[in-house]
């Protein structure tokens, strides 16, 4: 590396030392990304955790151009299979657009189920019209049902618009048996679900429509899906789906006032017992909720900075390091968007937990929709 003495010689030599300096560093780091990375590909040991976490670190600190090299090492002869692997799993830490075309050749060309999967997940990690649609492709080549799951999923984390009709099957599964794939797609697909999630619950399937309506209100919790539920509640016979859309309403109406109303409209008409007595127990809570709206916002303090440091220990540990209660505090009705982006990165990872931390990130959102709005932060 050269000296940083250099930096401090005058005119225009001052600028061309310090970027000769900072490509100097950006060439040692892609060196040693490619160094670690040959060794991670050629070991035919297991390698540590804490090893591949460092040659992903390396890779993302890496200059624009390593993926060029990394895709150069593909057409290596007789590489191994774990070769090919580590290279196609690189171009996915890299997210580089130039990777899309040769790791679809990739793919086409491969036997190994190992190298097919990572193109596939590289793909979906780089994003992109051509890669969704490639991933589509196979969608629509594979009868099997655990590819098929697993494509989706890939899709619904590029939150790939397109992909949306295929999600069809996923929301006509048991929602008893497989709760946990309908909550994965659909939040991972985000907000871009609400409209196609809205236009499924009046289907004529029983399980789409509970499932519809269970993850538009308890995890989506989209506002813009309140109309069409209390629509959908006068006309539905299914005492399933309508105490579900009870529970959604209470939880997407956005003011306690327009929450109250409804309730007591549904509560008038409501001939079925458990139902109404449903309603009644939300009106009589009514003031407890304002009581607690009230606690929550004297607890508020308008400061970015802060919301932004326990935003990032969050955002970084994928939900698993940090403190949801500070976030709420620093936190706005404005901070919604950065919000819903968290609970995708929640989803990201499978743990224990992860629901549990999804949920967490909800009720932030949710309380910070019906209190009052707080004074602009510093």
């Amino acid at each position: 590396m050269m000296l940083c003495s250099k930096i401090i010689f005058r005119s225009g030599l001052g600028a061309v030392a310090m970027t000769l300096f900072i490509a100097s560093g950006a060439a040692q780091d892609s060196a040693a990304a490619l160094s670690n990375l040959d060794k991670f590909a050629l070991s035919k040991e297991r390698d540590s955790l804490d090893f591949i976490k460092s040659v992903a670190e390396q890779l993302e600190r890496s200059p624009k151009g390593t993926a060029s090299l990394i895709i150069a090492k593909l057409k290596t002869p007789n590489a191994t299979e774990k070769q090919l692997a580590a290279y196609i799993w690189a171009l996915g830490v890299i997210k580089d657009p130039a990777a899309v075309a040769p790791v679809m050749a990739m793919y086409r060309e491969s036997k190994s189920e190992l190298v097919q999967g990572n193109c596939l997940r590289t793909l979906a990690l780089t994003g992109g019209k051509p890669a969704g649609d490639f991933l589509l492709s196979v969608l629509n080549a594979t009868r099997d049902k655990d590819m098929r799951f697993g494509i989706i999923n890939l899709l619904a984390q590029m939150q790939y618009e397109a992909a949306l009709p295929a999600t069809a099957e996923i929301l006509q599964q048991d929602p008893k048996k497989y709760y946990w794939q309908i909550i994965i797609i659909f939040c991972k697909m985000g907000d871009k679900a609400v409209p196609f999630l809205v236009s499924k619950i009046n289907d004529s399937n029983v399980d789409v429509r509970i499932n519809a309506a269970n993850v538009l209100g308890k995890w989506l919790i989209a506002p813009e899906a309140a109309q069409p539920l209390q629509d959908q509640y006068r006309r539905e016979q299914d005492l399933r789906v309508r105490g579900l859309i009870l529970i959604a309403l209470e939880r997407i109406i956005p003011d306690v006032a327009k929450m109250k109303l409804t309730f007591e409209q549904i509560a008038a008409d409501e001939k079925d017992e458990n139902l109404l007595n449903y309603a009644r127990v939300t009106l009589s809570n009514i003031g407890l909720i304002e009581s607690r709206l009230a606690e929550y916002a004297k607890k508020k303090q308008n400061s970015a900075f802060l919301f932004e440091r326990d935003y990032d220990e969050l955002f970084k540990s994928e939900g698993r390091s940090g403190n949801y209660e500070l976030l709420a505090i620093f936190s706005t009705a404005k901070d919604e968007p950065k919000l819903k982006k968290l609970r995708e990165k929640i989803l990201t990872h499978d743990s224990e937990g992860t629901f549990n931390n999804f949920q967490k990130v909800n009720d932030i959102i949710m309380r910070n929709r019906m209190i009052k709005p707080p004074d602009k932060k510093p």
